[in-house]
Protein backbone atom coordinates (compact mmCIF):
# COMPACT_ATOMS: atom_id res chain seq x y z
CA UNK A 1 0.00 0.00 0.00
CA UNK A 2 1.63 3.40 -1.35
CA UNK A 3 -0.67 6.08 0.41
CA UNK A 4 -1.95 7.47 3.55
CA UNK A 5 -5.50 9.00 4.02
CA UNK A 6 -6.20 11.14 7.24
CA UNK A 7 -9.38 12.19 8.70
CA UNK A 8 -8.84 14.38 11.56
CA UNK A 9 -11.26 15.87 14.10
CA UNK A 10 -9.95 19.23 15.25
CA UNK A 11 -12.13 19.64 18.21
CA UNK A 12 -11.99 16.76 19.51
CA UNK A 13 -7.95 15.78 17.78
CA UNK A 14 -9.21 12.50 17.19
CA UNK A 15 -7.75 10.86 13.52
CA UNK A 16 -8.64 8.24 11.42
CA UNK A 17 -6.05 6.93 8.99
CA UNK A 18 -6.59 4.24 6.52
CA UNK A 19 -3.80 2.91 3.73
CA UNK A 20 -4.57 2.68 0.27
CA UNK A 21 -3.14 1.23 -2.62
CA UNK A 22 -4.21 4.19 -5.30
CA UNK A 23 -5.78 7.57 -4.16
CA UNK A 24 -8.83 7.84 -6.67
CA UNK A 25 -11.76 9.99 -6.12
CA UNK A 26 -13.97 6.59 -5.29
CA UNK A 27 -11.38 5.37 -2.41
CA UNK A 28 -11.64 8.97 -1.24
CA UNK A 29 -15.32 9.00 -1.07
CA UNK A 30 -15.51 5.27 0.44
CA UNK A 31 -13.26 6.09 3.37
CA UNK A 32 -15.24 9.41 3.66
CA UNK A 33 -18.49 7.66 4.33
CA UNK A 34 -16.90 4.71 5.97
CA UNK A 35 -14.55 7.01 8.34
CA UNK A 36 -15.21 10.53 8.54
CA UNK A 37 -19.36 10.56 8.18
CA UNK A 38 -19.75 7.58 11.03
CA UNK A 39 -17.01 8.79 13.11
CA UNK A 40 -17.35 12.49 13.56
CA UNK A 41 -21.39 13.38 11.36
CA UNK A 42 -21.32 15.88 8.96
CA UNK A 43 -18.65 18.33 9.42
CA UNK A 44 -19.41 22.01 8.95
CA UNK A 45 -16.07 22.24 6.69
CA UNK A 46 -13.62 19.90 4.99
CA UNK A 47 -9.91 21.22 4.51
CA UNK A 48 -7.99 19.58 1.92
CA UNK A 49 -4.86 19.95 0.23
CA UNK A 50 -7.05 20.26 -2.86
CA UNK A 51 -5.79 17.33 -4.49
CA UNK A 52 -7.39 16.34 -7.74
CA UNK A 53 -9.23 13.55 -6.06
CA UNK A 54 -10.87 15.65 -3.32
CA UNK A 55 -12.17 18.05 -5.79
CA UNK A 56 -13.10 15.67 -7.85
CA UNK A 57 -16.88 16.36 -9.48
CA UNK A 58 -18.05 12.85 -7.24
CA UNK A 59 -16.69 14.35 -4.11
CA UNK A 60 -18.40 17.77 -4.70
CA UNK A 61 -21.83 16.36 -5.15
CA UNK A 62 -21.04 13.82 -1.72
CA UNK A 63 -19.95 17.02 -0.03
CA UNK A 64 -23.37 19.21 -0.88
CA UNK A 65 -25.62 16.23 -0.59
CA UNK A 66 -24.11 16.39 3.39
CA UNK A 67 -23.99 19.75 3.65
Amino acid sequence: LKYLIVAVDYCTKWIEVEALASITAANVIKFFKRNALTMFGIPQSVLTDNGTQLTDKKMQNLLLFHK
